[in-house]
C-alpha cells in the first residue's frame, strides 16, 4: 500500500458515510486502487451505499476477501452480521469483530 488515507467520524450519522463512498469513488475514478472499510458496529451502512450484499469468500489461509463494486474493495461489519438480525454488542464483541476485520481480510494492492 503507497497511502493510507482514513477518516473517522465521531457520531453515527449517515452524511459521513456519503463522504467516504463519494471520496473512494472519486479516487478510483482517477484509476487508483481502493479499499473501503466500514467499522460502524450501529449501523453498517457501506453495503448499502456501494450497492454489495452477501459474504466474503475465504481465502486458502483463511483470509477474507473484500466485496467489490464500483472498482472498490469493501469489507464492512454489514457483512458479518445478519442485516435484519437485532444484536446487543458489546466491548469484546465489538473489539473482536474490528480486529477481524484489521487484520484479517485479504485487501491485495491499493494505493488508498
Amino acid at each position: 500500500m503507497n497511502s493510507l488515507l482514513i477518516t473517522t467520524e465521531i457520531c453515527h450519522n449517515s452524511e459521513a458515510h456519503r463522504i467516504e463512498v463519494n471520496l473512494a469513488l472519486g479516487l478510483a475514478a482517477y484509476e487508483a486502487r481502493v479499499g473501503l472499510l466500514d467499522a460502524d458496529v450501529h449501523g453498517p451502512s457501506i453495503p448499502r451505499m456501494m450497492n454489495l450484499k452477501g459474504n466474503p469468500a475465504l481465502t486458502d489461509s483463511n483470509l477474507m476477501i473484500p466485496l467489490v463494486n464500483y472498482g472498490i474493495n469493501c469489507m464492512s461489519m454489514g457483512f458479518l452480521v445478519e442485516e435484519t438480525a437485532p444484536i446487543v454488542w458489546r466491548g469484546l464483541m465489538v473489539m473482536s469483530a474490528i480486529e477481524k476485520l484489521l487484520r484479517q481480510v485479504e485487501w491485495g494492492q491499493l494505493d488508498y
